[in-house]
């Protein structure tokens, strides 16, 4: 069974199993005479998929539970180790925003400008990024900037484990891995695991293209990182599965804000396609 997304208080929506009724983030909507104002509400909001209920089941997998059922920002551990969630796509296709949406809304985090919640840290990974610029961020996210500049790379590692224990973090969120891949695809595969074994204790979300997904799962020296790291490659939907999403999306957010749809909105075939 998955478990329905848990709204903040400001939302009144969950994930549905129908599709047509999958606009969600319903937030106070602004005046309708502060047009910026609208626009910008309308442009933030979110509309679930299936996406959504997969990612939500690994969560499942990954993460503990209170006594009342419900999930919590706590890995599972695996005599001693913890396991975490590989989500790849193309770029563009919406990962980082459906992590951050789902943890959000089922863990009850809110990320700061640095990307630091409660017990989640969001991290995005340079494009010309080292494995100590990573280490060196991490700190930097927790509130310790005055690195050593000779810092070796098991250093800095020990030193941001400690800074993610301190701020109590139990979830790392690292996107555009694949940023890493080709500066030393050993000691990358050893950097994403030490999250999960050795003491690191934490779960693990990597974000990247279809190349961190080649690197993790079609390696066979990886193959104890792929064990530890559940697969969730976003497929694209179907057309009429994407037209239904759309139109259902249009109707519920125009509905939030007050809207009518144009009718030549309603057929435009380049946008959402004619109706049924």
């Amino acid at each position: 069974m998955t478990l329905p997304l848990k709204p903040p208080v400001a939302e009144e929506t969950a994930l549905h199993e129908d599709a047509a009724q999958r606009a969600v983030t319903v937030a106070t909507r602004p005046p309708q005479d502060d047009l910026p104002a609208l626009c910008d509400w309308i442009r933030n909001r979110y509309v679930s998929s299936s996406w959504d209920n997969q990612f939500l089941e690994r969560l499942e997998m990954v993460l503990r539970r209170d006594g009342s059922g419900q999930l919590l920002a706590d890995p599972k551990t695996y005599h001693g180790e913890t396991m975490g969630i590989a989500v790849t796509g193309p770029s563009r296709d919406g990962k980082s925003t459906l992590v951050r949406r789902v943890i959000e809304r089922v863990l009850g985090e809110q990320f700061d400008a640095n990307g630091l919640g409660r017990h989640v840290i969001y991290h995005r990974v340079r494009s010309a990024a080292t494995l100590k610029s990573v280490y060196t961020d991490l700190c930097a996210a927790t509130g310790f900037s005055s690195l050593p500049s000779r810092l070796t790379i098991p250093e800095a590692h020990e030193l941001a484990v400690h800074r993610l224990r301190l701020a109590d973090i139990r979830i790392v969120i690292l996107d555009e891995v694949h940023n890493l891949l080709g500066y030393d695809n050993k000691a990358v595969n050893l950097f994403l695991k030490t999250f999960l074994q050795d003491g690191g204790g934490f779960c693990l979300i990597a974000i990247g293209t279809a190349q961190l997904r080649d690197f993790i799962y079609d390696r066979p020296l990886n193959i104890e990182l792929a064990g530890r790291l559940l697969d969730l490659s976003l497929e694209r939907f179907p057309r009429d599965n994407s037209l239904t999403l759309i139109r259902g999306a249009l109707k519920q957010l125009s509905a939030d804000a007050g809207l009518r749809l144009a009718p030549s909105i309603r057929s435009d075939p380049y946008f959402c396609g004619p109706d049924p």
